[in-house]
C-alpha cells in the first residue's frame, strides 16, 4: 500500500504540467436558512486553488476559469456558520444553492473548546465566537487557557500585565518566552521591540494585551507548529486575533465580576449602494485590585472602526479592502487611594493608536493569482506617573551630571544645570515621570500563484517583502521638580536610532491528490535585513527556512478508523532585539570625595567624583533564533478525535547581559586633613579642582593664601553592563486532545487535552564578579573573580510538568442551553536548581555553611539539605589585569601563609543560602474546577455565567524541596474562587 501510494506521487509530480485542461465557472447564491433571505458579502473560496470571491445583494456569486476536478469548496460569513462541501467542477455542474444557519445555541454542534486546525500542517488550534462568549473573555491573554494543557489565569483583574507564552512558561525562563510571541490584530503586528524596560529590568517583556476589547474579539488562531514565512521576528509561535467583520445587528454587552465591570456595544453597518461595510465597536472596561480597598484601578476605554467592501466583483477579479482604526485610552491609577500616604499615588497610562489598511486584488492570471497590500502602524504612549513623600533632617546632595570628573554641590537657585544639586532637609514629594512612546511602522506586498500543474497537483506559490520600522519618540525618565529630585542621569529615549527591518520571503506549496489521500509539503525560506542608522551594528542578515510536510487520509464513514493525518516539520525563526537589549542605559559611579561636614555658616559642602559606564554597543551580537521541530498525528476512530503534536524547541543565542570591570582611580580628601589648615574654620570656603579632584582651602578674608589640602589616591572597579548571546536553552513536550464525541441520549461530550513539558537551561559563559564588600585595609576591594558558568551557586533549572483537563460539555439544543465543567488537573510538577558547567557539575559540598573548602565526606550537590560552595576558575588584581592566578590554588596557599590575603579571597567564595536550594521540588497533584453556563433566551439575549474554582479547593499540596504542606488558597497555583455574569442583547 505504501509503495503504491508513493509510486503514485512520484508519477504524478514527474509528470509536469499536463496539457490545458477546460475550465468552468461556479456559480451560485447564498441564502439565510432560516428565512431564505440572500446574504451579502459571503465568502466562496476553493482552498486548493485559493480562488475566492464574495456574493452581491442578491447573494450571487460566480467564480470564473475554474480547471474540471473535484474540489472543497467553503463558505463563510459573519453571524452565520460556516460551511463546507465537495463539488465536482466540470460541465454538468449546476447552480450552487447554499444556506447558512445563524449562529446560535439551537444549532446541533457547537465549539466551547478550541479546536484543532484541520487545514494547517502547522499546529494550529482556532477558538471561534461561541467559544469565547461562553468563557467570558475579558482579557486576550487567557485564551491560552483553552490550549491543551493550558490552566485558568491566577489573576482575575486588569491591574497587572498580561501576557501570552505558547508552549513555555510566562515567567520563571530565562530567554522570555513572552518576548518571542508574535501577536497580531486583523494582520497589525504588535510588538514590544522598540520599548524600553523600566530601569534596572534585564528583559523585555511580550505584547500586554490588556489594551485590545474583548467584546471585539471574533475569533482566535494560535499557531503553535513551524508557520508560514511571512510570519518573522518570533520564536515562540503566533496568535492571530480577529475582530467583527461584516453586517450585524445592534449589540450591548454588560459584564461584571467581582473586581470589573464591561460595557460595549457594538454594530456592522450595511452602507448604501454595495459601497460596503462599516463595524463599530465601543467598550468601556475597569477592574479594582481590591473590592475592599476600590481605588486602585484599570480603565480599558476602546474605540474601534472597521471598514470592509469588495470591489470589481463583476469581471471576476474582485479586490477585497479593509481599513481598520482602532484607538484606546487608559492605564492604571491609584491617584485617590486613601490608604496610601496623602497625596501620593502612581499612573501609567495604556494608549495606543492601531490603524491599518489590506487590499487583496484576485488578479487571475496565467502568472499570478493574488497580489496583496498592508500598511499598518501601531502608536503607544506608556507614560507612567508617581509621586511619593521624601523626607530628611539634613541636607543632601543629588547627583545629575554625566561627564566624567570632580564636582561640587550646589543650591539649585545658584545654579540649576549644576552636576551635584543640594536637597535641603526638611519633607517634600517627589513626582517622577517615565515616558516610553514606542512606534511601528510596517509595510508589506506579497504575491501568490495557485495553479493545477499535474492531474490532481496543485502548486501554491508566494513571494513577498516586508519592511518594519520602529522607534520610540519618548523622553525618557524626568522629574518635575529638579531642585528637589534624587539623584538621577536624563537618557531620553527619542535620542536613539531607528531599527529598520526589511525581509524577504518566498514559499511553495505542493499539494498531491491520490484517491482519498492527500499529501502536502511547503518548504520556505525568510531573510531578514536589519539595519540601524549611527550604530556599530551595521547591516545584518538573519535566514530562517521553514519545512512542513502532511499526509491525510479519509476513509467511508463504515470505517472504524474514518479519518487520519501525519504531518511533521522544521523550522527556524529569528527574534530580533529589543530597545533595551541594543540601547543599555548607561550608568554612573559617583564617590564622595569630600564632605567637611555643617559649615560655619551653616551650610554644607559636598565633592563627588562622577565615572560614567562606557557605552557597550556588542557589535558581535547575534540574533535570538528558535529552532523547533515538531511531529504530530491526529485521527477520527469512530466517533472519538484524538491529536497528538511532540515537538522539541532550541533556543540558540538568547539575549543575555553581562559586565565588563574596568579599575579607575579617584582622589579621596578626608577630615583629618584639616588638621593642618593655617585657615580658621570661620573663614573657610572650599573650591576643588574639576580636573585633577585636589581640594583646596580659601581664606574668605583674603589674607592667608589659598591651602591645597592632602589626598589619597583610591582604586576601585567600574561595571559596563550590555548585552551578549548566551548558551542554548531547550524544550522538549507533547501535547494532546481526546475529544470522545456527542453522547446524543445525554446531549454531552467529554473531552480529554494535556501536555507534558520538560525545560532546561544553562550558562556555559566565563564570566566575571566582584565583592561589594571593602579590602581587610579598609580600601576598596580590588579583586575580580571569574566564574565558570556565572556568579551564582544556581546557574541553571530544569522543569518537568505533567497537565491534564477534562471537560464536559453538556448541549441541549431546544432550549438554547450550553453548560461546560472543567477540572483543570496538574499531574506531576517538578523544578530544581542546577549547578552545570558544559554539562559537567560545577561547585562543591560544604559542611557548615561557614566552611569554605569542599567536604571530605561529601561529593554530590544534589544530595539532600546540604550547602554548597563555587570558586572562580581563576582571578586577577585591579594593580595586575592581565595575569590570571588560579583562585583554588592561591585561596589554599593564602589559608596557611597569609591570613589577610585569605580573608580578602574568602569574599570571591560564593555559596548557597539554604541548605534547600538543590533540593528536588516535586509537588503532589492538585486540581481546580470551573464550570460555565451559557442560555439564550429567544433570538436576541443571551446570559453567561462562570465561577472559577467553584469548589473552592482549598487543599494542601506537599513539596519535596523542604517536605512541608502548603494550602492552595492564595498560593498562585490556582485561581481563587472567583464568578462573573455576562449579559448580551442584539436589536
Amino acid at each position: 500500500m505504501g509503495r503504491g501510494i508513493i509510486l503514485q506521487v512520484v508519477l504524478l509530480v514527474i509528470s509536469g504540467s499536463v496539457a490545458a485542461q477546460a475550465t468552468f465557472p461556479v456559480k451560485g447564491s447564498v441564502v439565510d436558512a432560516s428565512n431564505k433571505q440572500a446574504i451579502e458579502l459571503a465568502t466562496i473560496w476553493i482552498p486548493e486553488l485559493d480562488r475566492w470571491t464574495t456574493t452581491d445583494k442578491e447573494g450571487r456569486f460566480t467564480i470564473n476559469n475554474v480547471t474540471e476536478g473535484r474540489y472543497e469548496v467553503q463558505c463563510k460569513v459573519l453571524g452565520y456558520r460556516d460551511t463546507t462541501f465537495q463539488v465536482n467542477v466540470n460541465d454538468k455542474l449546476k447552480f450552487l444553492d447554499i444556506a447558512l444557519s445563524p449562529n446560535s445555541l439551537a444549532l446541533p454542534e457547537v465549539e466551547v473548546t478550541s479546536k484543532m486546525g484541520s487545514r494547517n500542517l502547522a499546529t494550529t488550534y482556532n477558538i471561534d465566537q461561541t467559544a469565547i462568549q461562553h468563557m467570558q473573555l475579558l482579557n486576550v491573554a487567557d485564551v491560552g487557557s483553552l490550549l491543551p494543557g493550558g490552566k485558568s489565569s491566577r489573576n482575575n483583574t486588569l491591574n497587572s500585565a498580561s501576557y501570552i507564552a505558547l508552549r513555555s512558561k510566562p515567567g520563571g525562563e530565562s530567554d522570555n518566552p513572552t518576548f518571542g510571541t508574535g501577536v497580531e490584530v486583523d494582520g497589525l503586528r504588535l510588538s514590544t521591540n522598540s520599548a524600553f524596560s523600566q530601569a534596572n529590568a534585564m528583559h523585555t517583556y511580550g505584547v500586554d494585551t490588556r489594551n485590545i476589547a474583548s467584546s471585539n474579539v471574533a475569533s482566535v488562531e494560535v499557531i503553535t507548529g513551524i508557520p508560514s514565512v511571512e510570519y518573522g521576528d518570533i520564536s515562540n509561535g503566533v496568535v492571530k486575533i480577529n475582530t467583527f467583520q461584516g453586517k450585524t445587528p445592534l449589540h450591548f454587552l454588560f459584564s461584571s465580576n467581582i473586581n470589573s465591570k464591561q460595557l460595549a456595544v457594538s454594530k456592522g453597518f450595511a452602507l448604501r449602494e454595495q459601497l460596503g461595510i462599516l463595524n463599530m465597536n465601543i467598550e468601556r472596561a475597569k477592574s479594582v485590585s481590591d473590592i475592599a480597598s476600590p481605588y486602585t484601578s484599570y480603565s480599558r476605554n476602546s474605540l474601534s472602526l472597521k471598514y470592509s467592501n469588495t470591489l470589481n466583483r463583476e469581471n471576476g477579479r474582485p479586490l477585497s479592502l479593509v481599513v481598520s482604526l482602532t484607538g484606546n485610552v487608559g492605564g492604571s491609577n491609584s491617584v485617590n487611594d486613601p490608604d496610601a500616604f496623602r497625596d501620593t499615588y502612581s499612573k501609567r497610562s495604556d494608549n495606543t493608536l492601531r490603524g491599518g489598511i489590506q487590499a487583496t486584488w484576485r488578479v487571475n492570471t496565467a502568472w499570478l493569482s493574488n497580489l496583496t497590500f498592508s500598511l499598518s502602524t501601531v502608536l503607544s504612549n506608556n507614560t507612567s506617573e508617581q509621586k511619593t513623600n521624601a523626607s530628611s533632617p539634613v541636607s543632601t546632595a543629588s547627583l545629575h551630571g554625566k561627564e566624567e570628573g570632580y564636582f561640587v554641590a550646589t543650591h539649585y537657585a545658584e545654579n540649576p544645570n549644576a552636576h551635584i544639586l543640594i536637597v535641603p532637609r526638611g519633607y517634600w514629594y517627589n513626582t517622577v515621570y517615565e515616558e516610553n512612546r514606542p512606534s511601528d511602522l510596517r509595510l508589506e506586498l506579497k504575491v501568490d500563484l495557485t495553479k493545477k500543474v499535474a492531474n490532481r497537483v496543485y502548486s501554491k506559490s508566494k513571494v513577498g517583502t516586508q519592511h518594519v520600522a520602529s522607534g520610540n519618540s519618548g523622553r525618557g525618565i524626568y522629574y518635575k521638580d529638579l531642585s528637589l529630585a534624587p539623584t538621577w542621569r536624563e537618557f531620553r529615549y527619542s535620542d536613539e536610532p531607528v531599527m529598520h527591518n526589511t525581509s524577504f520571503f518566498a514559499e511553495e506549496k505542493l499539494i498531491v491528490m491520490i484517491h482519498s489521500h492527500k499529501l502536502e509539503m511547503i518548504a520556505g525560506l525568510r531573510n531578514d535585513f536589519t539595519y540601524i542608522a549611527k550604530s556599530e551594528y551595521g547591516l545584518i542578515s538573519s535566514l530562517s527556512p521553514r519545512f512542513n510536510i502532511g499526509f491525510q487520509s479519509d476513509y467511508r464513514n463504515d470505517r472504524l478508523f474514518r479519518r487520519y493525518s501525519l504531518h511533521a516539520g522544521w523550522g527556524k525563526m529569528v527574534k530580533l532585539p529589543s530597545f533595551t537589549i541594543l540601547y543599555p542605559r548607561p550608568s554612573y559611579t559617583d564617590e564622595l570625595t569630600f564632605a567637611p561636614g555643617t559649615l560655619a555658616d551653616g551650610t554644607t559642602f559636598y565633592a563627588y567624583h562622577t565615572m560614567p559606564s562606557r557605552l557597550i554597543y556588542n557589535s558581535g551580537l547575534r540574533w535570538q533564533e528558535n529552532q523547533q521541530l515538531e511531529v504530530g498525528v491526529s485521527g477520527t476512530m469512530g466517533k472519538t478525535n484524538i491529536s497528538v503534536s511532540a515537538f522539541y524547541n532550541k533556543t540558540g543565542n538568547p539575549y543575555m547581559q553581562n559586565a565588563e570591570y574596568v579599575p579607575f582611580s579617584y582622589k579621596f580628601t578626608g577630615q583629618t586633613a584639616l588638621e593642618n589648615s593655617p585657615i580658621p574654620s570661620a573663614n573657610r570656603r572650599y573650591q576643588v579642582d574639576q580636573e585633577s579632584g585636589i581640594v583646596s582651602v580659601v581664606d574668605r578674608t583674603g589674607i592667608i593664601p589659598t591651602y591645597p589640602l592632602d589626598y589619597k589616591e583610591r582604586t576601585r572597579f567600574k561595571g559596563n553592563y550590555y548585552y551578549e548571546n548566551g548558551t542554548p536553552i531547550h524544550r522538549v513536550g507533547l501535547e494532546w486532545v481526546i475529544d470522545f464525541g456527542k453522547i446524543k441520549p445525554l446531549n454531552s461530550s467529554i473531552r480529554v487535552d494535556g501536555n507534558l513539558y520538560h525545560y532546561k537551561n544553562s550558562e556555559d559563559r566565563m564570566l566575571p564578579g566582584t565583592s561589594g564588600n571593602r579590602m581587610s585595609d579598609g580600601n576598596h576591594y580590588k579583586y575580580l573573580g571569574f566564574y565558570p558558568g556565572g556568579t551564582s551557586v544556581s546557574n541553571a533549572s530544569l522543569t518537568k510538568e505533567c497537565n491534564t483537563n477534562l471537560t464536559l460539555v453538556t448541549h441541549i439544543p431546544s432550549v438554547r442551553l450550553v453548560v461546560s465543567l472543567r477540572v483543570e488537573c496538574s499531574l506531576y510538577s517538578y523544578s530544581q536548581r542546577l549547578s552545570e558547567w558544559h554539562g559537567e557539575r560545577r561547585g562543591f559540598v560544604l559542611n557548615a555553611k561557614e566552611d569554605y573548602f569542599p567536604s571530605a565526606t561529601k561529593w554530590d550537590i544534589y544530595e539532600r539539605d546540604q550547602f554548597v560552595g563555587l570558586y572562580p576558575d581563576y582571578y586577577v588584581s585591579i594593580d595586575d589585569m592581565q595575569t590570571k592566578i588560579p583562585f583554588e590554588e592561591a585561596f589554599r596557599w593564602a589559608k596557611e601563609n597569609d591570613q589577610v590575603l585569605y580573608n580578602d579571597l574568602a569574599r570571591l567564595v560564593k555559596k548557597s543560602n539554604y541548605k534547600s536550594t538543590f533540593n528536588p521540588a516535586r509537588l503532589t497533584p492538585f486540581y481546580s474546577a470551573n464550570i460555565n453556563v451559557t442560555k439564550e433566551i429567544g433570538e436576541n439575549v443571551s446570559i453567561s455565567f462562570y465561577a472559577k474554582n467553584f469548589l473552592n479547593n482549598l487543599a494542601q499540596v506537599k513539596s519535596t524541596e523542604n517536605n512541608r504542606k502548603q494550602t492552595l488558597y492564595n498560593s498562585g497555583r490556582i485561581p481563587a474562587f472567583y464568578y462573573g455574569l455576562t449579559c448580551r442583547v442584539k436589536i
